[in-house]
């Protein structure tokens, strides 16, 4: 059975970032989550004039504390520059506007004086070269490249982007197709009756691979049959709009557990089959015939979630493109001791905060068993035990990965 981090690392190795195909220019809801496809470059000088900095006035500097200028106009931003500015004189400007013609320097109106008729001002201190001012093309020149292709597309890129003059164009992202097997599921609308149970893994596992800006592809149910199971797999994986397939249950050693016996038939290669972590043990890890991956979730609602963020979801930002970390944790501390395991690294259910230092604090939640739902609503993510601890006691550090964005 393998470590978490061997499985991971296997996992990793077989997944490649998907084949381009044709892209539209990226919404707004990728930032945060998108890959650049394409090369950013300014189609002009950025800015295309020296701009002013502060609100105040264009001078020619450098000038001494005590120099009294003429007014001799005003540009607000958004304005043409106004007449030439000569030695002597000035011309109020704002935020933004572009500085007239010879002039230099900008002096903030809080370092000024008006004269008592409001037609001069005199400085309160010496003026340098420069000052408060952003020169033609200081941001980038004309056609340079502000954003390499594969950078990750966040709020800050796409602004520049469009301040480039383009809207930046996104890398595929994964398209998900989850296969949910088990005769007792009925949909999460309906009544179930004492023998079966509201699918509440299939919601969760469509809204966590959102969270990670991937796409949901469709879902199926399969009920406990060999057939059934291996034609809606069959289905799924020749779909040329799925891009990986994520199973729910039917991958641990019972009898109605038909996964593993479904993709054999199917010719698909299982590369991993359990894993030494608690929950999440069963998890499954396959290629089909054409190398499209599949991913066998444990039934249990835990195991889902721990399962999904443990492996699939770095596959999936692998997928993406995304530069790494594709298994981001970060440390915390722990607020009271959370229990370990003699043979399998535990990822404990928890809730972090930050105390008045801004240091992540980690408060570890009680789970009754794998299907404790309740408790996994009030964690953020789980903190990592490694095997072999049966305690890690209050006030060490742990890594930490969240199940959710934090900030």
């Amino acid at each position: 059975m393998l470590q978490p981090q061997h499985a991971l690392q296997a996992v990793l190795e077989h997944v490649s970032v998907l084949a381009d195909r044709p892209r539209s220019p990226a919404p707004e809801c990728l930032a945060g989550h998108g890959v650049l496809g394409e090369r950013v470059c300014v189609d002009h000088d950025m800015p295309q004039a020296a701009l002013s900095r502060m609100d105040g006035y264009a001078v020619i500097g450098p000038l001494a504390a005590g120099t009294r200028l003429e007014i001799v106009g005003e540009t607000p931003a958004g304005s043409p520059s106004a007449q030439p500015v000569s030695e002597g004189q000035c011309v109020r400007v704002f935020t933004g506007a572009v500085l007239p013609p010879a002039a230099n320097a900008v002096v903030e109106q809080e370092a000024v004086t008006r004269c008592s008729d409001t037609s001069c001002v005199q400085l309160q201190r010496p003026v340098a070269l420069g000052d408060y001012v952003t020169q033609r093309g200081a941001v980038a020149r004309a056609g340079a490249e502000v954003l390499p292709a594969g950078a990750p597309l966040g709020p800050v890129q796409v602004s520049l982007a469009a301040a480039a003059g383009c809207a930046p164009v996104a890398r595929p992202v994964p398209r998900i197709a989850i296969v949910a097997t088990g005769r007792e599921l009925v949909p999460y609308g309906a009544r179930p009756l004492p023998h079966q149970t509201r699918d509440s893994n299939g919601p969760a596992l469509s809204a966590a691979i959102l969270s990670i800006g991937c796409h949901v592809a469709g879902t199926s149910h399969a009920t406990d049959q060999l057939p059934e199971t291996a034609a809606i797999l069959d289905a799924s994986l020749h779909d040329e709009a799925v891009d990986a397939v994520v199973t729910i249950g039917g991958v641990s050693v019972g009898d109605y557990d038909l996964v593993p016996q479904a993709l054999e038939s199917l010719g698909a290669r299982v590369l991993l089959h359990k894993v030494a972590v608690k929950p999440g043990k069963p998890f499954l890890f396959a290629l089909s015939r054409d190398g499209k991956p599949i991913f066998g979730l444990p039934g249990n609602p835990l195991s889902v979630l721990a399962s999904f963020f443990g492996f699939v979801a770095p596959a999936l930002r692998k997928m993406a493109g995304r530069p790494e970390p594709w298994a981001p944790t970060f440390p915390v501390r722990l607020t009271t001791a959370a229990p370990g395991d003699r043979d399998r690294h535990h990822w404990v259910l928890a809730r972090v905060s930050q105390d008045e230092d801004g240091q992540w604090l980690a408060e570890p939640l009680v789970a009754a068993h794998s299907a404790d739902v309740a408790s996994a609503a009030l964690a953020d993510g789980v903190v990592q035990v490694p095997a072999g601890l049966t305690e890690v006691p209050a006030g060490q550090v742990v890594s930490f990965r969240p199940w959710r964005p934090l900030w």
